[in-house]
């Protein structure tokens, strides 16, 4: 499963990351606009199985919608799934420059929002600065 978020909005964030750190907007407001400007090109096909359907934010967190296409919540084991992908997201999270550098270390939480096809909530996963410095990187 890919993670979207990467390509999408990286001129945005890489804006409003000025913005800040000039002080010419606060950090929801950077949030914001990564999330309207991202939020244009959805919903889109990120892989065969995974869709973005929305990104959200405010309350120095950033929350990316995903849609498993070809999973039902009645027949997939979430506890199995989560153990796939967090390692997964939180490496991408914490080395993705767009989002290391505009959001996490900054002190936002990356939220990756996972639902079934009927999108019926499955699970999420939290990446904060603790994560990546967890992870060695600093």
């Amino acid at each position: 499963m890919m993670f979207a978020g990467g390509a999408l909005g990286a001129l945005t964030m890489q804006f409003a990351i000025t913005l800040y750190e000039r002080h010419l907007i606060s950090l929801d407001q950077q949030i914001s606009l990564a999330a309207d400007k991202i939020n244009r090109t959805l919903p889109m096909m990120i892989d065969a199985n995974t869709e973005i359907m929305a990104v959200g934010g405010g309350a120095r967190t950033l929350q990316y919608n995903y849609r498993l296409v070809n999973v039902t919540s009645s027949t997939v084991d979430t506890v199995a799934l989560l153990a796939v992908l967090r390692p997964r997201v939180t490496n991408h999270a914490c080395t993705a420059p767009e989002l290391r550098k505009a959001f996490v270390d900054h002190g936002v939480t990356v939220r990756f929002a996972y639902a079934d096809k009927d999108q019926r909530r499955l699970f999420a996963i939290d990446v904060s600065s603790v994560d990546c410095l967890s992870k060695g990187g600093a």
